[in-house]
């Protein structure tokens, strides 16, 4: 049995006439001789239509309830793609997390997959009927419904396709593959016929938004193919995302246009030291990203600087501020700013970011913030309102020219 995974993303699925397109998309991959998962991702805006309903209450003291009101917008989408497929004589069933036995612990709105139970799907499958499943949310040990955080759907496609031993995972979009830099922000982007796990992982925990960070480890780990591919397009092949991509170059630029940069004070002693430390464990614990930072300019040596994303948790620097207050540590709100990350192989890190800041100035932006990691990202802190700005001239010093693209 060939199976095939394929989640559609919220765009995808954003009203009837889309649902009905993406159902005849999992009818050609049957007629091709394919078992379908299909993976659904709340309609549209569906996911922050319900967060808006929720500000009226207090959603700290009610985080159990929060999943169980985020978890409906897929459960929607699901059925409706069920009944697409069931009106186009393609028996389908649609599935919620917890009934096509996806478990989780019970970390509300950041739930991890610790195993999946999938003799249901199976037996859907061998019925030769496409199982649709809801993203983005499974159960926990004690049976209460988890959420797994921004790019669930993606986190939920490929556990499913590593639990399945399908063949391979087909990402539905709205636009066109992987590109180099968001197109919105960048009009020479342009996308990759092939990317490499390690590069993708890296792109997306700079900030690209094709792809969640957290789906791209268990493709990595397990070696799950990818294919990103637009929903509306399809005479494009889109992107492939593989293992090993011999002969390719990647250079991107991701961006993040909301971060949020904390202080606190410097460890001067083991136990400040051990205090940070826990600070950091925690927010990892959480799920949230808290990356240390260097300030451009001034110094204030009695002072540590961080970054923190609030892209794949929800409300992550509250919950920041609330861990910091148990640890009795002074967390400091020093501003908003948007995160902009090169992603290559630079042999000279430091010849990197003098072209970056130079770059930079002579487009009359300051940088705010900066860090280097690893030799593979280097990244910059500047105002939400210069991103545009930056982008593009930083795309065409640092991957167009690099890669010889023609104008």
């Amino acid at each position: 049995m060939k199976i095939l995974v394929q989640k559609f993303g919220g765009s995808a699925l954003g009203n009837i006439h889309r649902i009905k397109e993406a159902a005849a998309i999992a009818r050609r991959s049957v007629n091709e001789g394919y078992s379908v998962v299909a993976v659904a991702s709340a309609m549209g805006d569906t996911t922050d239509d319900l967060l808006e309903l929720s500000n009226a209450f207090d959603a700290k003291k009610s985080k159990r309830e929060m999943d169980l009101l985020l978890s409906t917008g897929e459960q929607v989408a699901a059925s409706l793609l069920a009944m697409a497929l069931n009106c186009d004589n393609i028996p389908a069933n649609a599935y919620t997390g917890w009934q096509a036995g996806i478990i989780t612990d019970s970390a509300f709105g950041t739930a991890a997959i610790k195993r999946i139970q999938s003799s249901q799907l199976h037996r859907c499958l061998k019925q030769k009927r496409v199982a649709v499943v809801t993203g983005y949310q499974g159960m926990a040990e004690d049976g209460a419904i988890t959420t797994l955080g921004r790019g669930g759907s993606d986190t939920t496609a490929l556990a499913l396709a590593v639990a399945l031993k399908a063949e391979r995972c087909d990402i539905y979009t709205d636009v066109d593959g992987i590109y180099s830099c968001d197109p919105r922000l960048c009009a020479s982007a342009f996308t990759y016929e092939s990317v490499s796990f390690f590069e993708m992982l890296n792109f997306a925990r700079a900030g690209a938004q094709v792809m969640a960070p957290s789906a791209m480890e268990i493709a990595r780990n397990h070696d799950v193919p990818i294919r990103v591919r637009s929903a509306f397009n399809l005479r494009n092949p889109g992107t492939l995302i593989t293992q090993n991509t011999a002969g390719t170059d990647f250079l991107g630029v991701a961006c993040d246009q909301q971060q949020e940069i904390f202080a606190c004070p410097s460890a001067d002693s083991l136990a400040e030291l051990a205090n940070l430390q826990n600070l950091r464990a925690g927010a990892a614990d959480l799920g949230i990203t808290m990356e240390v930072v260097c300030r451009v300019g001034r110094k204030n040596a009695n002072k540590a600087y961080f970054s923190v994303g609030n892209r794949h948790v929800l409300n992550a620097p509250e919950l920041l501020k609330q861990l910091a207050k148990e640890l009795k540590l002074p967390l400091e709100y020093k501003r908003s700013l948007a995160k902009v990350s090169i992603i290559g192989q630079f042999p000279n890190t430091n010849d990197t970011i003098n072209k970056v800041f130079s770059c930079l100035m002579r487009n009359k932006i300051c940088p705010r913030y900066w860090t280097i990691e690893n030799g593979n990202r280097v990244s910059i802190w500047i105002q939400s309102s210069e991103l545009k700005a930056a982008v593009e001239p930083l795309h065409h010093l640092l991957v167009e020219e690099r890669l010889q693209v023609p104008a």
